[in-house]
């Protein structure tokens, strides 16, 4: 059985895997599981998983498992600030791009894909940032016990 925490972890781990090559010039400088109060890097990345739904599909206590996570992408450098929105829209691009070139997160999901991305801002221990948020979304076939 696939689990919530094996699914955001799939997540981090692919990011951290690839923080440098995503886009070279803007490497990831930190990747966290869960959301953060406070903004350390100039570029980071949180996984905070959201959902996870649990629908029978069938006799025999068949379930089809639902997964969503959110990515929050936030970009702090102190430069331009359309240059630090289209920089952090480009890596939320690369990120998409990068969790849909694996549709199964390695075996654990039968099919997973990014569903949105949404760009914004966000507040950070009373600091604004630039930020982005990717939704995430899988499914897992089980079976529940008798």
């Amino acid at each position: 059985m696939t689990t919530f925490v094996e699914v955001g972890l799939a997540i981090k781990d692919s990011l951290e895997t690839v923080s440098t090559t995503l886009i070279p010039t803007h490497p990831i400088r930190r990747v966290d599981y869960g959301d953060v109060d406070r903004v350390t890097e100039s570029i980071q990345v949180c996984i905070e998983p959201e959902t996870k739904r649990t629908e029978l599909r069938s006799i025999g206590r068949g379930v089809t498992r639902r997964f969503r996570v959110y990515v929050y992408i936030y970009f702090s450098f102190v430069t331009n600030p359309e240059y630090n929105r289209e920089s952090c829209d480009r890596l939320a691009e690369a990120i998409e791009t990068h969790l849909n070139e694996s549709p199964t997160l390695g075996g654990l999901v039968i099919n997973g894909m990014v569903t949105e991305v949404a760009s914004g801002m966000a507040r950070k221990d009373g600091m604004s940032v630039r930020a982005a948020r990717i939704t995430y979304e899988a499914e897992s076939v089980d079976r529940l016990p008798l």
